[in-house]
Parts: structure tokens; C-alpha cells; sequence
């Protein structure tokens, strides 16, 4: 069977991006993979929420008064619906950063790829090994997350301050991925298997998602007029969409 065209494939490229040296890396590989491959991505940089624009719009619509910390709750909430229940459940295939340290974001969402049933590709750049050494099979990434790869690709990516063997080494590395996902995803736009959707947590999830994310195309959440939308929608389904929030005593 001929893999799908790569233009119909969604990716999730599941990474920690919380510094410059995160965001670089990971926009220049979501760039190789889109220009030169052809891939759509679901990348939460790009097509998520900034923490403080989503802050001020739920300041804004909650009732006066509202503690910053129950504000930050709903924050983490609408993020957390996004990025599980929409960007990872509609993407044909998970491409999973794990170098060091290993995000623990990223560890949950490979962990629910398996469950939904999604190709995960595993990629460690990485040449530091806290959990073994360069030469076990794994290169020295911890076994529990690198375990729920279906697919794990060691590249290397040596210090180089030349700009163009740089470049060069992008695109080796968006090579390497687009084989493996070549190899790995047999359909676009596949359902979740049945086993995924009777799962409760997942079924919150997708719930979640649909209130707060209906009709929304990915590319218009994160404008403003999508970001009055779902905050307006978080607040009349408020009481519904914390029930995933745990019990804190």
C-alpha cells in the first residue's frame, strides 16, 4: 500500500518550547518538514495560546474578583484541551523530541498517542546519556518514554556554528523523520479506533475539545476574535470542562 501524499498528513511535533534555544530549534524543523516535505503541522508555537494573552482575555470575561490562581486553572485547562483533545487528536503522526531534559509534557502526550493509537516517531538529537550510554540501543534516553515510540531515530546534531552545514543538517534530520513516517502511517485523516473513544479520560478530552473548539479552524484559535470565542466558551461550560482538574488538598 502507497503511503498517503505527505501534504495530507497532519503532524504533531511534541517538544518542550518554553525557552529561545526550544523555540529555535523546534520552528526550523516544523519549517524543513513543511517546505521542504510538505507536511501540515499542528504546532502548538505557532497555532496555540501565549499564557498571557489567554490570561487577560479570562480576566476579562470571569467575574471581578476572580483569584489570579483560579485564573491560571482555567489557562492550563483551555491549553491542556488543545493541545491533547484537538492538535494530538487530529494528527496522523506524533514526532516526539526527547533530549534532555526530557519535557514532561511531551512524556504525557507520547503516552496518549499510544492510547489513541497514533504512529509515534521518537527523535533524540541529544548526546548527553543520564540513563545508559551512547552505545545501548536507546543511547542513554530513559526507557519509559523512549518505549512509546513505535519509531526511534538517533541523529546527532553536532555543534556547528557555520550557518550552511547547518542547514544541511536540518534537512538530514527532516529526511530521517519523513522515512520513518513514510514507513510508519498507512491513512490521513484516520478516526481514533474504538478502543480510544470508549477510554473515559480520552472521551473527556474530545469533549473538552468540541465545546471550547467547535468550527474553529486551526490558524484562527489563537486570533483575537478565536481567543474571545473560547474563553466566552470556557465560561459557560466551565463547571463541565473542570471535571479533569484534579482534586487539590
Amino acid at each position: 500500500m502507497q503511503p498517503p501524499p505527505r501534504e495530507q498528513l497532519a503532524i504533531y511535533p511534541a517538544a518542550a518550547l518554553f525557552n529561545a534555544r526550544e523555540t529555535l530549534f523546534n520552528t526550523s524543523l516544523v519549517q524543513e518538514l513543511e517546505r521542504r516535505h510538505g507536511y501540515r503541522t499542528h504546532f502548538p508555537q505557532r497555532d496555540g495560546f501565549e499564557f498571557a494573552d489567554l490570561f487577560g482575555a479570562l480576566q476579562e470575561v470571569l467575574p471581578a474578583g476572580t483569584p489570579a490562581s483560579e485564573i491560571q486553572e482555567a489557562v492550563q485547562l483551555i491549553i491542556y484541551y488543545l493541545d491533547m483533545g484537538l492538535f494530538l487528536a487530529s494528527s496522523d503522526v506524533v514526532v516526539a523530541n526527547l533530549d534532555e531534559s526530557l519535557d514532561e509534557g511531551v512524556i504525557v502526550e507520547v503516552s496518549y498517542a499510544r492510547l489513541m493509537g497514533k504512529p509515534v516517531v521518537g527523535l533524540r538529537t541529544d548526546v548527553r546519556t543520564p540513563f545508559g550510554s551512547a552505545g545501548d540501543t536507546l543511547g542513554g534516553v530513559h526507557f519509559f518514554p523512549a518505549l512509546q515510540s513505535h519509531e526511534f531515530l538517533t541523529v546527532h546534531l553536532p555543534g556547528n556554528l557555520d550557518p550552511t552545514k547547518a542547514e544541511e543538517q536540518f534537512r538530514a534530520l527532516s529526511d530521517a523523520i519523513d522515512d520513518s513516517i513514510r514507513g510508519l502511517v498507512p491513512a490521513s485523516g484516520a478516526p481514533l479506533p474504538s478502543y480510544a473513544l470508549q477510554n473515559p479520560e480520552i472521551k473527556q478530552l474530545l469533549e473538552g475539545a468540541e465545546l471550547l473548539f467547535h468550527a474553529l479552524r486551526i490558524g484562527e484559535i489563537n486570533t483575537n476574535e478565536g481567543i474571545q470565542l473560547v474563553v466566552d466558551r470556557y465560561v459557560k461550560s466551565r463547571q463541565s470542562l473542570a471535571k479533569i482538574f484534579p482534586r487539590v488538598r
